[in-house]
């Protein structure tokens, strides 16, 4: 992606600006960005400042720490090295991450500790062992060779030559996606505070889209704004309903169909850019935007990657739309049937199918609904649970259209304020199985037929019946 220019006071748009121009301008910026890394990412290098320096973050579950000790080496990441036997040969070191919240920068392994600490070292003092222009690999071969080994397998005797030769460490690519050091000297860290680690990262990563901070306030300002609003009437019966108890299934779907009555969309709506997703969930993003791949292609550097197969919840971004009109789809660990688990990162689209387990499930909580129905805050509870499909966002929005045309599809919904339960828009019937589901944007889609056989559990709903009864 090419660089974007940085205009005006503080190299970027102040957030308070009304012209017209600046603010076309500034969105065109965002949904241009389809790309989370640039040309100089093909082959990564540790960003190094002003001074000369590469930031090294670590991470312990020791608290106060004032410097990391090569020596210690083996107690940190939970498995990794801990009961590992390197021989006499063995130069201990400390691991870093180099570019945390960049492209390709290091991303934070499981196990590691909650504390994190930053320090800085003169690029100069790591070398590139990778890429190893200085053949120091000749001799730490030569060496191996002294101690009866074929060559230097494991890189131990590399290790030697290059303290030897004046370096403090090496870095490298670790797995094609995640920039790292190893470092066998004593180093001074200093701590870093949650939030200002996060914000920290956040600026990486608007700086490897070449966008800065005011640039996304300014985005934000500017984009309309929505609201989850429950009818004054709903509210108050809803009241009544959890606290009374004395409003019935009927008494409610009743309501519901006079005051707030479930519409289909029937189209597929505008699927945001990278850019614009990073601008609707900021910091969030730096869980991994998520870039479906065709099965069987090559991962694509900069993304957060789904395994196919792999058993997910999806659901909607709320806060995205609610803020910035922005349809964003939040990809979760499977938990629980009613609250979905730690989140994996954000995508513009999710296709989730059947596996040896079973359909894909739908979460059904009435009572998390009735209290959000009442007023009470939001939170993430209604997903959809199944096994990943890597697919084009080209490919699914086409697999979208011509769903919304065929009777083997239906559009399905899930608002709180209504039910507490996923259903078919047009029926209102409940569903809580299918084989396969296609979330774009705020369109959500489930197979119930295949060549005019049912494949999908779907309940008759006091809200159907409703619906039903009023053909007859």
């Amino acid at each position: 992606m090419p660089k974007q220019c940085r205009m005006g006071r503080e190299n970027g748009f102040q957030p308070d600006t009304k012209d017209p121009v600046v603010i076309a301008l500034n969105n065109k910026i965002f949904a241009d960005i389809e790309d989370i890394e640039n040309g100089s990412l093909t082959q990564p290098t540790p960003t190094v400042d002003d001074e000369g320096n590469i930031t090294l973050t670590h991470w312990s579950e020791e608290g106060n720490l004032t410097n990391v000790d090569p020596s210690y080496y083996g107690k940190g990441l939970q498995g990794s090295n801990a009961n590992t036997n390197r021989g006499k040969n063995f130069v201990p070191f400390s691991s870093y991450g180099i570019d945390v919240g960049r492209p390709r920068g290091y991303s934070k392994e499981a196990g590691l500790g909650k504390n994190r600490y930053t320090t800085k070292i003169k690029a100069g003092r790591l070398y590139a062992v990778s890429k190893d222009r200085e053949n120091f690999h000749v001799k730490a071969d030569e060496m191996a060779k002294q101690a009866g080994e074929v060559k230097d397998y494991n890189g131990l005797f590399m290790a030697q030559v290059l303290k030897e030769a004046g370096y403090a460490g090496v870095w490298a690519l670790k797995g094609g996606t995640n920039l790292q050091a190893s470092i066998w000297e004593t180093l001074e860290v200093s701590p870093e505070k949650v939030r200002d680690a996060t914000q920290a990262d956040f600026e990486n990563l608007m700086d490897s889209l070449s966008v800065t901070q005011n640039q996304v306030e300014l985005w934000r300002r500017n984009r309309k704004k929505n609201e989850f609003l429950q009818h004054p009437v709903l509210k108050k019966l809803a009241k009544r309903r959890l606290e009374n108890k004395d409003v019935s299934d009927q008494m409610w779907a009743e309501a519901v169909l006079k005051f707030d009555p479930i519409t289909p969309i029937g189209a597929v709506q505008e699927i945001p850019s990278f850019g614009e997703m990073l601008g609707a969930i900021k910091g969030k993003a730096l869980k991994g935007l998520i870039k479906p791949v065709e099965q069987f292609k090559s991962k694509e550097p900069g993304y957060a990657m789904v395994p196919e197969g792999k058993v997910v919840s999806p659901r909607l971004d709320i806060p995205a739309y609610t803020r910035t009109n922005t349809w964003v789809v939040t990809v979760h660990e499977p938990d629980t049937p009613s609250r979905p688990g730690p989140v994996i990162g954000y995508a513009k689209s999710a296709t989730v199918v059947s596996d040896r387990s079973g359909p894909v499930k739908f979460s059904d909580n009435p009572e998390h609904s009735l209290r959000i129905s009442t007023g009470e805050a939001k939170f993430p509870f209604a997903v959809f649970t199944g096994a990943w499909k890597n697919e084009s966002i080209d490919s699914t929005k086409k697999r979208a259209q011509d769903a919304l045309n065929s009777g083997d599809w239906v559009e399905v919904g899930m608002n709180p304020n209504r039910f507490g339960y996923f259903y078919i828009k047009k029926t209102g019937q409940k569903i809580l199985t299918s084989p396969e589901v296609i979330q774009i944007g705020p369109l959500l889609l489930a197979r119930i037929t295949i060549d005019g056989q049912p494949v999908a559990t779907i309940e008759d709903t006091a809200y159907s019946q409703l619906l039903t009864n009023s053909l007859q």
